[in-house]
């Protein structure tokens, strides 16, 4: 971060740099000296290598609770994102990652997206617990906190096509598995041949029979999951009916469905990237913006054009 030469700005950087010092060391004290003089931007300063992260995420990596509550209290943004290791965490991930129900909480009530997708495998939160090498019972109070968020969607699946649930039922999970089928996860939610339901049969027989399917309410839908699935697995007849279905919707308008970020990419970013002119002639014509960036690299959809003619 450069102070642009004037004397406001080098004492800033004094600050910030003084800040990661605190966070680092865990001195809460410290801290609190430093994070009342840097400005918002400063509070969310993504320090350069080796850090490669905002002080919430040091903090967060860290387990250090208070310093997370006293970084949120000077709008440190729960929703930011690292560059370490390419996988562009965001706080939440680290703190699902590690267990700790404390952070998870206070990231979640000062606005963290239970949905963020990280950007290598495209994991949202919950998939993240599963893949701990840990047991079960680390887990269940982080779950229960995410799955108590009313925007969580359970049916997400990451780049290998895995829901939480069938990732749940895969490592013979009870608790999880029967959480994630009471919010409205799909049983039937395949990756290749084999459905949910059949993992779930195989690893944790006569589960499904102790759960009254009747009362369970069925999930929203997530139009731009779907329209994402549909492109990446290059569906343009499923991708277009869906389209038409969000025309006829009034859930949500279409404009933030086809901006929403996926982790790494937009929709429009990722036809782009993978030279799929066909798709990108639909998000186009259904208005999908060509400048929008995304959360991730900060591109624009024409930086992911390789060597592809849109201009047919």
């Amino acid at each position: 971060m450069q102070g642009g030469g004037s004397p406001g700005g080098d004492v800033e950087d004094h600050y910030v740099q003084e800040m990661l010092v605190a966070v680092q060391t865990g001195d809460e004290e410290k801290l609190r000296l430093t994070e009342a003089t840097p400005s918002k931007a400063g509070v969310n300063h993504v320090y350069p290598h080796p850090v490669s992260a905002t002080a919430l995420h040091v903090a967060t990596q860290n387990e250090s609770v208070e310093l997370v509550r006293v970084l949120l209290q000077a709008a440190a943004d729960p929703n930011a994102r690292d560059l370490q290791s390419g996988r562009k965490y965001c706080p939440i991930h680290y703190a699902t990652n590690n267990g700790n129900i404390e952070i998870l909480q206070a990231l979640l009530k000062a606005g963290a997206d239970p949905n963020a997708k990280e950007g290598e495998y495209a994991d949202i939160p919950p998939h993240l617990g599963y893949s701990l090498k840990t047991n079960e019972d680390n887990f269940k109070a982080c779950l229960d906190a995410l799955l108590s968020c009313n925007k969580i969607k359970v049916d997400t699946v990451d780049s290998k096509k895995s829901s939480p649930l069938f990732m749940a039922a895969t490592k013979s999970w009870e608790y999880m598995t029967r959480q994630m089928i009471l919010k409205g996860a799909n049983v039937d939610a395949a990756v290749g041949r084999k459905t949910a339901r059949d993992v779930i049969n195989k690893n944790l027989p006569c589960l499904l029979d102790t759960i009254d399917f009747s009362v369970i309410e069925k999930p929203q839908r997530y139009f731009s999951e779907e329209l994402y699935d549909a492109l990446v697995n290059h569906d343009l007849d499923l991708f277009r009916e869906i389209l038409d279905e969000i025309n006829s919707s009034e859930e949500k308008s279409k404009a933030s469905i086809l901006e929403e970020d996926h982790g790494e990419y937009t929709l429009l970013q990722y036809a782009c990237d993978k030279g799929l002119p066909d798709f990108v002639e639909e998000l186009l014509k259904n208005g999908a913006n060509p400048s929008r960036k995304d959360d991730t690299n900060n591109n624009t959809p024409i930086l992911y054009i390789p060597e592809m003619d849109i201009t047919r």
